[in-house]
């Protein structure tokens, strides 16, 4: 019984935790209208719920696979023909997960970046005299 409590409980603090951290980005996009904060969300909250999903079909699709279900499906057919291990395979999906969450966090600090690089060239310089 434990044994099963345990994940459903900590998977029920993620979600909670990650709508947390998806309803504080949104405020503060709505307090700074900065889009770099909706990138961020997409990156750090969507992406990973959305990575998480499609995991989980790539590895029934995969077992399917090794069990001659899916024919001529790529990149599966590659480890029906034995040009790829399935190990191979499920390095290569995470490795492009995490490109993918990496090229998502760089999107959002070069948007948040150039939005502070925007604000400080409009703000006056202290002590400057406006005539």
């Amino acid at each position: 019984m434990a044994s099963i409590v345990l994940p459903v409980f900590a998977s029920a603090v993620l979600f909670v935790l990650y709508l947390a951290l998806a309803a504080i980005l949104l405020r503060k996009y709505k307090s700074t209208g900065d889009k770099g904060f909706l990138w961020l969300g997409i990156a750090v909250v969507v992406w990973p719920l959305a990575a998480n999903l499609l995991s989980a079909g790539a590895q029934d699709l995969l077992q399917r696979s090794l069990h001659g279900q899916l024919s001529g499906v790529f990149p599966f057919s590659l480890v029906q023909r034995k040009v790829m291990s399935a190990e191979s395979l499920v390095e290569c999906v995470v490795l492009v997960r995490r490109m993918v969450g990496l090229l998502l966090l760089m999107i959002a600090s070069r948007v948040l970046l150039s939005a502070k690089a925007r604000e400080a060239s409009e703000a006056p310089v202290r002590g400057s005299k406006r005539s």
